[in-house]
């Protein structure tokens, strides 16, 4: 019978299974993000770890990971260990085909990353494993198969703890009428004093044809199409491991085979003009792991100022107009008390809270939400959601990443639904 407990219960069974030197695990958001962070720390390592960087398989037989960089005091993470006789079992439950264990973790969706961790899990039958919001980032039918491979471990003996959070704490998922569609709608005629040119509505902001993405044998997707104009507002989905992840990383400029196809940004090719540093500047994603690539003892003020500047730490001191449009992204989330706290105070769903001020604060020209209001507490979701409806009319290009097509918005006026490749 799977366990019920708080955070700081689990957290304190888990130090009392370490202490008496008992294996634990740990699957969630946290752990998933940690193990990223360690494999990818900086857009350089995202893109060799692409290249050179472990595969699944090493996550099945490995023990300790560390930045690929192995600086001395750098970031690790460290796994039980593992029962060799338990691998054909665990990649047949995970539906882990010999191509996926050749694939580089850096190349896995947030799902295809979850579903290798349970995998490792499996094979280390740990005495403990503590459960966080172990489903988020998957499609619904992982949804609906990891608790089942949970039970299995239940049943084999493992003591497996799911972490639940009082009302308005914890991974709730709120139910919040829509803004009418006009009130979301592009309008740079509405902000003529807007801190950034406006684009022209119906500008064609990027340009896909016949892309292709592959990693040896695995093909993501093979002549995908996509045009995005200002003014419009995609929903993005598709199963786990359909690209969607990919796609965003392309029109980020931040994918290494943006290269080798016909892509267009903001009129500019790679490699034919195109500025990828500044473009990345224009482009804002926010999505849940995102949180673990802030320096802990960073200012909640420095994290929003940071959107203005366009930088991810070491801000400098602002101007008058900086500190201004600082001060009103923090009102209007409603944070400016946590202004002087540190990030690491914060928890995840206040953090994903100061990331929406950051990008209210920025006003991107386009803004990727992926699966950003999975998750939340109820008055973190209400807040972010009624910032991002006053920001979007000055916002020219938006794409909402779900697997849930249910909870997004009524007001998306394009889709595009990515299908996977067997």
């Amino acid at each position: 019978m799977i366990e019920e407990m708080d955070a700081a219960g689990a957290e304190a069974l888990a130090a009392r299974f370490e202490g008496e030197g008992r294996s634990v695990e740990r699957l969630g958001w946290a752990r998933q993000q940690l193990l990223q962070r360690v494999l990818a720390e900086s857009s350089w390592e995202r893109w060799s770890g692409l290249v050179d960087g472990p595969d699944v398989d090493k996550l099945l037989s490995g023990g300790e990971f560390r930045l690929r960089s192995e600086r001395v005091n750098g970031p690790k993470i460290a796994f039980c260990a593992a029962d060799p006789a338990r691998r054909a079992e665990a990649v047949e439950l995970l539906k882990i085909d010999p191509g996926m264990l050749e694939r580089k973790i850096a190349s896995l969706s947030n799902g295809e990353m979850r579903r290798a961790m349970l995998a490792r899990i499996w094979m280390e039958r740990p005495d403990l494993l503590v459960l966080d919001d172990f489903k988020g980032g998957l499609d619904p039918f992982w949804r609906e198969t990891l608790p089942k491979i949970v039970e299995k471990l239940d049943r084999e003996g493992v003591r497996v703890v799911k972490i639940v959070y009082p009302k308005g704490e914890g991974a709730a998922e709120g139910e919040f009428e829509d803004a009418p569609a006009e009130a979301v709608a592009y309008a740079p005629e509405r902000f003529p004093d807007s801190l950034k040119p406006m684009v022209p509505a119906g500008t064609e902001v990027a340009a896909f044809r016949g892309v292709r993405v592959s990693y040896g044998d695995h093909v993501v997707f093979d002549g995908l199409d996509w045009r995005i104009a200002a003014g419009d507002r995609w929903l993005l989905a598709g199963p786990n491991g359909a690209g969607k992840s990919t796609l965003l990383a392309l029109l980020r400029a931040d994918h290494p085979q943006l290269f080798k196809n016909d892509v267009v940004l903001f009129g500019e090719r790679p490699g034919q003009g195109l500025d990828v540093w500044t473009h990345r500047q224009r482009v804002l994603l926010l999505s849940p792991e995102l949180q673990m690539h802030l320096a802990p003892r960073s200012r909640v003020r420095d994290v929003v100022l940071g959107g203005v500047q366009n930088v991810w730490d070491r801000v400098a001191p602002p101007t008058w107009a900086e500190e201004t449009r600082t001060r009103e992204a923090l009102d209007a989330l409603g944070i400016a008390d946590w202004a002087e706290s540190r990030w690491s105070a914060l928890e995840p769903s206040k953090q994903r809270r100061a990331l929406m001020a950051r990008a209210y604060a920025s006003v991107p020209e386009i803004l990727l939400l992926d699966e950003t209001f999975h998750g939340l507490a109820p008055e973190d979701e209400r807040a972010m959601r009624a910032a991002l409806e006053r920001m979007l009319p000055q916002v020219p290009v938006l794409v909402w990443v779900t697997h849930n097509e249910a909870s997004a918005p009524r007001w998306l006026n394009r889709s595009l639904r990515l299908r996977g490749r067997s």
